[in-house]
């Protein structure tokens, strides 16, 4: 049985080495023999102790029957299992720890919070305060991301925004309304699936409008920055390739800098 074991750890851990090519090179197929997809296959079913873990935490007994192997080769997830591994308290607390390092106090709106903004003292913002007591004490404010009609012009300290951005079809739009309410200092940090991860996350729901990796940011940074000046100050992928995180700071316009 130990051989066994050995030879799908070892299939697993090929797997692992891939997941930051590029989508095209994700396909089983492209890189793994026929002979080992089917113990992946089973690997993934649950036959083998050890599991892909997000977080290091999450248990191995919610992972096995959210992720499988399609026909094509593909390690997916499951979408009905995908928000609820959105909403684990391990994978929570490493995306929102993330971000929340770099919160140095003042006005703090959580953009997109739903059921749980990442501090109490955050200003939730969503489109909908949605039905039951738990979104109700979360959203504070009932709006789009591109339209924070409520706040003034370079008013806002931190803006933070956990698997949200993804859905908004209008990325540029959104983001230069957070430049503008944002503070010359203030800044943005940002969480979503990374498209490079072992799980195919934008396949996985038709609300997931763009995927998003390290020079899609910077692209669409360069796009919306307008007249000020943006520091990026983390780019990471956390929770094994779950994720990816985005934390910029506005800096003033390079004709107001300091000599």
């Amino acid at each position: 049985m130990l051989p066994i074991r050995v030879a799908l750890d070892n299939c697993f851990n090929t797997v692992r080495r891939f997941r930051v090519d590029p989508p095209s090179s994700r396909s089983l197929k492209s890189f793994v023999p026929g002979f080992l997809r089917a113990p992946l296959r089973l690997l993934v079913a649950g036959t083998a102790d050890r599991l892909y873990s997000l977080a290091g935490e999450v248990p191995v007994r919610q992972l096995r029957p959210a992720l499988y192997v399609n026909d094509e080769g593909v390690l997916k997830l499951r979408p009905d299992l995908s928000a609820q591994l959105h909403q684990n308290p391990a994978i929570f607390a490493v995306e929102s720890g993330a971000i929340l390092q770099f919160f140095q106090g003042g006005v703090h709106l959580d953009v997109g919070c739903g059921i749980r903004k990442v501090t109490a003292s955050a200003i939730g913002i969503d489109v909908t305060d949605g039905s039951g007591p738990f979104v109700a004490r979360s959203v504070n404010v009932v709006t789009s991301a591109d339209n924070l009609y409520l706040f003034r012009d370079e008013t806002i300290d931190f803006i933070s925004c956990i698997h949200s951005f993804e859905h908004y079809d209008n990325p540029k739009d959104v983001l230069r309304e957070w430049l503008r309410v944002l503070k010359v200092g203030g800044r943005i940090g940002i969480v979503v699936p990374d498209r490079h991860g072992l799980i195919p996350d934008i396949q996985l729901s038709t609300a997931h409008k763009f995927d998003y990796d390290g020079p899609r940011f910077r692209a669409l940074l360069t796009e919306c920055c307008g007249g000020c000046t943006i520091q990026i100050l983390a780019l990471d992928t956390l929770n094994n390739g779950w994720s990816i995180d985005l934390v910029l700071e506005k800096k003033p316009p390079w004709d107001d800098a300091p000599a």
